[in-house]
């Protein structure tokens, strides 16, 4: 059958740990990246210390993330799918600067990444544990292969992938969306997967808009129509972290996009990232793997209105973190 499940969550390292040594090591020294790539403004806001309170991370926070993955994996254990598109983007660890594909699908062999799961709390890093943090991948080759054709005669000029071959971070594998939250959302370690990459965070105008994001995941369901298999997707990453602004997370953007993923209403997200401001670039542009599979759900059934599962702010790491489920479908109701 096709697509029938989708979920979303955020991907920010603190997520999997359970210390505030643990998040303390995750938080971005500012700015997080070179200088140069983007002008910092301002300092932190004084929200940014009611977090920082002794055991907020042990008591709240990540028995909070803990939870509200729970929910995400069970709502997928109980769809039982055949394999699972994951939709996520790359921040130098796949791609470096010779080369970044706006849309991507692997179509090679199984693949390996690395969670992060408790080593901030231990200070330790993944890296030079392969045995305890490693994760594998298992491909869907024919699905893969099939997305690719398809998405070229859908009029996507989608990159292809056929080996592993991480050019900035080769020892860490997958990049981080595809490998840190793999542990807490895969019903079972051996399900076959999808890897869509949409990039996510490129500054520069050449980067895809919520409209072509919202195509591409009409594109993708229309696709997967016929196939045989029960198929699921999971976006990863967001929400808002503007790279430029220490400490601030904008609530009122995350809102309005969470209201309308709630609502059903892809069409609004379509004017997402059609314009640049200060709050669009950066982390924000992960909310495009969300609108992706938001608008895959709408194709199966227009209207579809997504659940919240949780969302608070984060501003230790920039994020506002949230996790959103659509319920299961199990046949298409309209033309999307």
């Amino acid at each position: 059958m096709p697509v029938g499940f989708v979920c979303a969550s955020s991907h920010a390292s603190g997520l999997f740990q359970d210390t505030m040594k643990g998040w303390d090591r995750f938080a971005p020294d500012f700015p997080p990246f070179p200088p140069g790539r983007y002008k910092v403004l301002g300092p932190p806001p004084p929200e940014l210390a009611l977090e920082q309170f002794p055991g907020n991370a042990e008591h709240n926070l990540a028995p909070r993330s803990k939870r509200n993955f729970a929910v995400l994996k069970e709502k997928l254990t109980e769809y039982n799918p055949d394999v699972l598109i994951i939709v996520g983007g790359d921040q130098n660890e796949w791609f470096d600067a010779s080369n970044m594909a706006s849309i991507m699908v692997y179509a090679g062999e199984d693949v390996w990444g690395l969670h992060n799961v408790g080593a901030g709390d231990e200070g330790v890093d993944p890296a030079e544990d392969y045995d305890r943090f490693r994760v594998d991948l298992k491909i869907d080759q024919e699905l893969s292969q099939g997305l690719l054709n398809g998405l070229v005669k859908e009029g996507f000029d989608v990159a292809i992938s056929k080996k592993m071959q991480p050019l900035s971070r080769p020892k860490r594998g997958l990049p981080h969306p595809f490998s840190d939250p793999m542990p807490w959302i895969l019903p079972r370690p051996d399900l076959p997967v999808v890897l869509l990459f949409v990039w996510t965070t490129e500054p520069s105008r050449g980067i895809i808009t919520g409209e072509r994001c919202a195509a591409l995941g009409r594109a993708v369901a229309k696709l997967c129509a016929d196939s045989p298999k029960r198929i699921a997707m999971y976006a990863s990453g967001g929400l808002s972290h503007p790279f430029n602004r220490p400490g601030w997370v904008d609530e009122a953007q995350d809102q309005w996009v969470l209201d309308r993923l709630a609502a059903g209403d892809v069409e609004s997200l379509k004017s997402m990232f059609s314009y640049q401001a200060d709050n669009t670039v950066g982390g924000a542009g992960e909310e495009r793997s969300w609108i992706t599979v938001a608008a895959a759900m709408d194709y199966m059934k227009p209207g579809h209105k997504g659940v919240l599962v949780d969302y608070f702010p984060a501003r230790m790491v920039i994020c506002g973190m949230a996790w959103m489920y659509w319920p299961a479908i199990t046949e298409r109701v309209a033309v999307g």
